[in-house]
């Protein structure tokens, strides 16, 4: 699937007005000024985001000890990786609606069950994706989670890296969050010392990772989501970068239960490579 007939897929789940495709940060997509306001002023975004910043900040707990979402009968690799602070189950409302996923492996200490350094954390997931022996694996990633894919992939060996189909991100912060560095004031732990803004980590490490698998990757972002905002979500020569607006706009935790946007996710997942 070329990148117009991608577009050409999310317009049709998405609808047209609600959509931005984003080739750089700078760009201006033109925001409506009820659009720059609603993330403050909706109590349901209000509510969403306070409550993502305070789980953040009680719990570091990362996807371990939580149950995979169900396969539903289908062959489809459809990997699931969760992102800081977070489990393989926050994924089950999306996998209830997209058919094929499944877990990823676990990626946290196992002595201080605090998020492995992203390199660690690759590495686990790595293993992972050598494990499956399906003709293509996709992976879904949400926050954090869409690092450590393209980490884990830029690994792979050829063979394995070409079975790769599309990386779609939900609110990765390739630029790093504002709230991770202002969490870290108080907790202390290497994971968010990676996705603060500026870090050396995304400045050197994750710079590197290649063209191809960048290649790969649909990050999706939205107007609503002050835990990672959007111009942050911006990858660099990405198959698409995808700025949810308007009607369709979520906050961080939204990404993940959005009906319209698991019809976009599975139209493309499940469509041809």
């Amino acid at each position: 699937m070329g990148k117009s007939q991608l577009k050409a897929t999310i317009l049709s789940t998405m609808g047209s007005g609600d959509v931005a495709f984003i080739d750089d940060p700078n760009q201006d997509p033109r925001l409506s000024r009820m659009e720059r306001l609603r993330p403050w002023i909706t109590p349901s975004n209000v509510v969403g985001n306070a409550d993502y910043l305070a789980r953040l900040m009680l719990t570091g707990r990362n996807g371990v000890h939580s149950p995979a979402p169900p396969r539903n009968g289908h062959n489809a690799s459809h990997i699931v990786v969760p992102g800081y602070a977070s489990a393989n189950r926050v994924f089950r409302p999306l996998a209830s609606m997209v058919p094929g996923m499944s877990t990823s492996t676990n990626y946290e200490e196992p002595r201080f069950r605090s998020p492995l350094p992203a390199d660690d954390a690759a590495e686990e997931l790595r293993r992972e994706i050598k494990s499956r022996d399906d003709e293509v694996i996709n992976l879904v990633c949400h926050s954090r989670g869409g690092i450590l894919a393209v980490l884990a992939c830029d690994s792979l060996d050829d063979d394995t890296r070409a079975r790769i189909g599309r990386i779609v991100t939900l609110g990765t912060p390739w630029q790093g969050a504002p709230v991770a560095h202002l969490v870290g004031l108080v907790r202390q732990d290497s994971a968010l010392r990676e996705l603060s803004p500026g870090s050396d980590f995304l400045t050197r490490r994750l710079a590197a990772v290649s063209d191809d698998t960048r290649g790969r990757v649909i990050s999706v972002s939205s107007t609503d989501d002050k835990i990672a905002p959007w111009r942050n979500c911006i990858l660099d020569r990405a198959a698409l970068n995808v700025l949810l607006r308007g009607q369709q706009a979520v906050t961080h935790a939204g990404l993940l239960s959005s009906p319209k946007l698991a019809a976009m996710i599975s139209a493309v997942l499940n469509g041809k490579h």
